[in-house]
């Protein structure tokens, strides 16, 4: 993040600190006006997806100096721990790289050869594609034989480098909205440095919105992603689900928030609920 951002995250912040004391949050619903949460739809939504997904939890605050006076306080936040992350970000952007890259050579020499005497039989096993061709047998019926030397190759895989992470969503007081929290550490325990936590973000927004702040109901330095932009991309979301007919209720907001998350966080791997159904 450049000085420009961080000054500016900074000030929101401060800014952002004397609107949660001077206003309430709202009582009546803006979900699908606004994509803002009251305090009872953000408990009722983090009661479903624990009912959905049990590796998640309600924790209390650390301290009652960091209490959410809005929310229950057996329920002031919910928490998912030790969540997998076996990949950098770059890895994986690399990798679909060359897959999409595979894939185009693939279409321009099958398109080359499709005047040829060969059949291709072609078997997708989940993205891989496994090709088997077979030649016109030579005069005599002795058929062709390929040299496969690659039978004889030994692929080793680099080692993976574990990381954990443990996700935290709370309550915003200023856009009412679900607000992430993360710190990760190595597979030795070792606490994450902020480098290698950007490592783990896409890096549109670790550029952006991602700043190392205290967790309101902790009082621990996280890093956190802001929620400056989340009503307004909730919003989009439950619009675009109601428009291609289904039919969301707030109580499933978290739902479309962790959805959402995938893009910001694709490498940790953490449960997106994946079966739900948004309908009547």
């Amino acid at each position: 993040m450049n000085v420009y951002d961080n000054i500016k995250n900074k000030l929101n912040n401060v800014k952002n600190d004397i609107i949660s004391v001077v206003y309430a949050p709202p009582t009546e619903s803006r979900f699908f006006e606004e994509g803002k949460l009251t305090p009872q739809e953000f408990v009722t939504s983090g009661d479903a997806l624990i009912n959905m997904c049990p590796q998640w939890k309600w924790m209390p605050a650390s301290a009652e100096k960091y209490k959410n006076k809005y929310l229950p306080a057996e329920k002031q936040y919910l928490l998912m721990e030790k969540v997998p992350c076996d990949q950098r970000v770059q890895e994986l952007m690399d990798s679909i790289a060359v897959n999409e890259k595979e894939d185009e050579e693939e279409y321009i020499i099958n398109d080359q050869k499709k005047n040829n005497d060969q059949n291709i039989i072609e078997t997708k096993i989940g993205q891989l594609s496994i090709k088997e061709h077979f030649t016109e047998e030579k005069q005599g019926g002795e058929e062709k034989k390929e040299d496969n030397d690659d039978d004889n190759v030994v692929v080793v895989e680099a080692p993976i480098e574990r990381r954990y992470y443990d996700l935290s969503i709370c309550y915003d007081l200023v856009t009412y909205t679900p607000h992430l929290f993360l710190q990760g550490v190595d597979e030795d325990n070792v606490p994450l440095k902020q480098n290698q936590v950007f490592e783990d973000i896409v890096s549109h927004y670790s550029n952006k919105t991602i700043t190392f702040e205290v967790m309101p109901q902790t009082g621990i330095v996280q890093a956190s992603l802001h929620p400056c932009k989340h009503s307004q991309v909730i919003k989009h979301m439950v619009d675009n689900i109601n428009q291609s007919g289904g039919s969301i209720k707030s109580h499933q907001c978290l739902f479309v928030f962790l959805k959402f998350l995938q893009s910001v966080i694709p490498t940790i791997e953490y449960d997106v609920a994946g079966d739900i159904i948004f309908d009547e």
